[in-house]
């Protein structure tokens, strides 16, 4: 993953504008537009990260840091403002931290153990700014100093603030009121920007500084900043010992920047391993490590390699591992390349690192490729001189079985080797078949150096933590305007102002301390961008359009059903521009699609032949008769009505003897219920139901529930409990009892709409109604119930009067349904008309 971070320049000076009409700012936001777009034809580009920071003070600076995705990043980009102070020192001294702070929650810088250049996290900070000098709160500067004060924990075991896989470019704008000259000549060379503070400090991290004068020559910058985006460290090349010897007629090099030189060894990824590098050998450490050591010595950023120009004899030992890697091109390539020598190796040394000698013992070499195309850095095991002809000796020689004189010798090289390198020689002899290194020569490190290291961790994720959660949680101070005072001097120094205090015996000390308060006093300005909820908050409304907003305000209250709201429209029309094109916020609320009415037909499989027909499948219009002139269609087996009779005897038979009964109520339609007895036996399909009328129960002349009196309604019939019904005729056909409730039901509901007519027609005459209510059908509930309908309607249209008159003639049905089953054990007994008429007669 390669972390591109990209800090921009947002101080007041960014604000002038270029001779095509537009701002500076302008000009590093379409800069940056144009670099990700370069960057995206890049395979490799789905593993980048982009950050992006600003000049402002923490944590207002961060627009886009670890959690942010890239519609986050471009619409921060987007609303950036110059309004600020060019604070170039502390914002490159926090982008740092930024990148850092992650890496201290891995274990990434491996301290005390040595440099693995495969385990990076590569990074580059694309510094966009005018090239002026340096302002902040204390004054103007030219030159750049970065804070030494560091919030990353474990900073003072790296002597820079960067690390050795980070690099620094500079973009400076230069660009010009006037239209440049156009020159025949095509120069593609972008020059440094000598001038710049950033200059120095692009130079030791690896990168370099544009300086920009042209729109032209900003497109060339930036493609040439996605070509800088490769894998890689930065190392310090630096030559110790006599020069080489001249080949033939060729003149010692005047120029001695090949002798010392800051370049990038590229570190290729594997494609197999998910993008990641892969390497065994570590460059060492400038110290000799010591297992009984309190803490580490500080390291610089970027390793320094000493190279020899004494010619060597490249080693490589079959199957056994070694590092190659590519340096980029500079004058030290360059150089090796002039002499043509492919078969001649410069050791490489790191000072420091050897037990007893200063300059160390090599532990690799440059060497140029075979064809002449570029140079390598090969790094091998410590001081592998003499290492590799000792394992060359163990597994040609003496066939994995080494013997005494080879174990002293081995064991003489391990004295002279640093303990960080015992884990991977281990795994690499393991991997041959040389099992003499044992587990414990994998800590290097002492006890408390290491709970150092794991404090330094833990530290680190929670200033992760709290750096992501203010990204999200930062609170923007609004822009305020300073109070200046009228007159130049101030009241405080006048003399017969002081002469008037001291005469009243009033406070000097106090009066002085809140002059000169209101004197730094600063009027916060209004946010032009926070949209006015004018229909919901009427301080938004000005006073001089109080009453036409008034008349939107009952427009859009009183006029709910329209499709469109008056306060919906006059929104839809001060939506910034960036925002039109959302509409996954207008389909959220839109309702859910109906479901079609018709599915799609499933596509036959037709095995290969898309104009095959099922011949034996045909549309058909009835269930029993075929289209004519079609094939017949095939139709179910009829199955005779005799086999359809429940057959008792090849049921499985239950726990439940055969004289056992069981009593289940019956649903009716309409919801009306009566007990019935079923019969289990099995003999009682041959049954035959018995009917019996319940005589009628007179009382004031008056017919009981259940019979209707001037032919209204078929006499109904009732079962007793002692009278059994098979339930096989339960089954087959209905019954005349259900044929009767269902012709109640249908009569009551006609007669309850005509009702609800008379409920809904004004005046204060009921007889029409009451009258309607005496012709209700049923028994005691099924009456209540129409009723309750009836005064729920009345409600409806809040005809009170109505209302009381109904419940009462509710309540007078209740209590005679109360009485009568309390002198008589009758479920359903009729009120008594002489009670609806009485009742009928004082509403008319």
């Amino acid at each position: 993953m390669t972390i591109i971070l990209f800090l921009i320049d947002n101080s007041a000076s960014m604000n002038q504008r270029t001779y095509l009409g537009t701002t500076f700012l302008d000009t590093a936001k379409s800069a940056v537009d144009h670099f990700m777009k370069s960057r995206a034809r890049d395979p490799q580009a789905k593993w980048d990260r982009y950050m992006l920071l600003t000049f402002e003070d923490p944590p207002a600076n961060i627009k886009a840091g670890w959690k942010e995705t890239s519609n986050t990043f471009m619409n921060e980009l987007k609303l950036l403002k110059a309004n600020g102070l060019t604070t170039l020192g502390p914002a490159l001294k926090y982008s740092f931290d930024l990148l850092n702070i992650n890496r201290a929650t891995s274990n990434v810088e491996g301290y005390g153990g040595g440099r693995f250049p495969f385990c990076l996290e590569p990074a580059m900070i694309i510094c966009i700014t005018d090239g002026r000098s340096i302002t902040s709160t204390n004054g103007v500067s030219n030159e750049l100093i970065l804070p030494m004060n560091s919030s990353v924990p474990g900073s003072e075991l790296t002597a820079e603030p960067f690390r050795w896989d980070q690099r620094l470019y500079g973009v400076c704008l230069k660009l010009q009121a006037l239209p440049p000259q156009e020159t025949s000549q095509t120069n593609t060379y972008i020059p440094l920007a000598e001038d710049s503070p950033i200059d120095a400090m692009c130079d030791v991290t690896g990168g370099r500084s544009y300086s920009v004068t042209s729109q032209k020559m900003m497109t060339q910058c930036m493609e040439s900043l996605v070509s800088k985006v490769q894998s890689g460290v930065i190392v310090h090349f630096k030559k110790i010992g006599p020069d080489p010897v001249p080949i033939g007629d060729e003149v010692s090099a005047s120029n001695g920047q090949w002798q010392n030189c800051r370049k990038m060894i590229h570190v290729q990824r594997s494609a197999q391993k998910g993008g990641y590098a892969q390497g065994t050998w570590p460059i060492p450490e400038p110290f000799w490590p010591d297992l009984g050591a309190q803490s580490l010595p500080a390291r610089t950023a970027q390793p320094v390699l000493n190279f020899s120009c004494t010619p060597s004899e490249p080693t490589i030992l079959e199957n056994f591992a070694y590092d190659r890697y590519e340096i980029e091109p500079s004058p030290l390539t360059q150089f090796i390349l002039s002499r043509k020598q492919p078969n001649v190796a410069w050791q490489v040394y790191v000072a420091g690192s050897a037990k007893f000698a200063d300059s160390g013992q090599p532990f690799g070499y440059i060497k140029p490729s075979s064809n002449l195309q570029s140079v390598y850095l090969f790094i091998m095991p410590y001081n592998y001189p003499v290492l590799l002809p000792l394992i060359e000796e163990a597994i040609k020689v003496h066939k994995s079985k080494v013997t005494q004189t080879w174990r002293q010798h081995f064991e003489n090289y391990l004295k002279g080797m640093p303990l960080y390198y015992g884990m991977p020689l281990r795994k690499e002899l393991k991997r041959i078949g040389l099992n003499m290194l044992p587990e414990s020569i994998d800590q290097h490190n002492s006890y408390s150096v290491m709970a150092y290291l794991k404090k330094i961790r833990n530290q680190a994720k929670i200033e992760y933590d709290k750096i992501v959660s203010s990204v999200n949680q930062k609170s923007f101070a609004p822009e305020c305007i300073p109070v200046i005072p009228r007159s130049p001097s101030s009241i405080i120094s006048r003399e017969d102002f002081t002469s008037i205090l001291q005469q009243y015996g009033s406070d000097l000390s106090m009066v002085h301390q809140q002059l000169q308060a209101y004197e730094t006093h600063t009027l916060p300005m209004t946010n032009t961008n926070v949209l006015l909820q004018k229909y919901r908050n009427p301080f938004d409304i000005s006073r001089k359009y109080l009453i036409k907003q008034l008349a939107r305000m009952k427009e859009n209250f009183l006029r709910p059903i329209q499709e469109i709201k008056t306060k919906d429209n006059d929104s839809n029309h001060t939506i910034p521009i960036g925002k039109m094109g959302d509409y996954h916020a207008y389909v959220e609320n839109l309702p859910p699609p109906l479901r079609p009415l018709e599915t799609a037909p499933a596509r036959v499989h037709t095995f290969g032949n898309p104009f095959k027909v099922n011949k034996n499948f045909q549309m058909i219009d009835e269930a029993d008769e075929a289209m004519p002139g079609q094939q017949k269609a095939l139709k179910r087996k009829e199955i005779p009505s005799e086999l359809m009779t429940f057959n008792s005897k090849k049921r499985k038979r239950g726990p439940i003897p055969k004289h056992f009964s069981i009593k289940k109520p019956y649903v009716s339609l309409n919801g009306y219920s009566s007990d019935s007895e079923y019969s289990c036996a099995t003999n009682s399909s041959d049954s035959e139901m018995s009917d019996m009328e319940i005589p009628v129960l007179r009382m004031n002349g008056n017919v009981p529930n259940g019979h209707l009196t001037s032919g209204e309604a078929v006499p109904r019939r009732r079962l007793s409990r002692s009278e059994s019904i098979s339930g096989n005729s339960r089954e087959d056909e209905e019954t005349d009892e259900i044929k009767s409730l269902r012709e109640i039901d249908e009569f009551n509901t006609i007669l309850k709409i005509d009702m609800f007519r008379d409920v809904r027609r004004p005046g204060n005459d009921y007889s029409s109604l009451f009258k309607k209510l005496e012709k209700i059908r049923g028994d005691t509930d099924l009456r209540c119930l129409v009723i309750e309908a009836v005064i729920h309607e009345a409600a409806r249209f809040r005809r009170r009067r109505m209302m009381q008159l109904l419940r009462q003639y509710h309540s007078a049905l209740k209590d005679q349904k109360r009485r009568f089953e309390a002198d008589l054990e009758i479920v359903d007994v009729e009120p008594p008309r002489s009670l609806i008429r009485n009742i009928g007669k004082s509403f008319e």
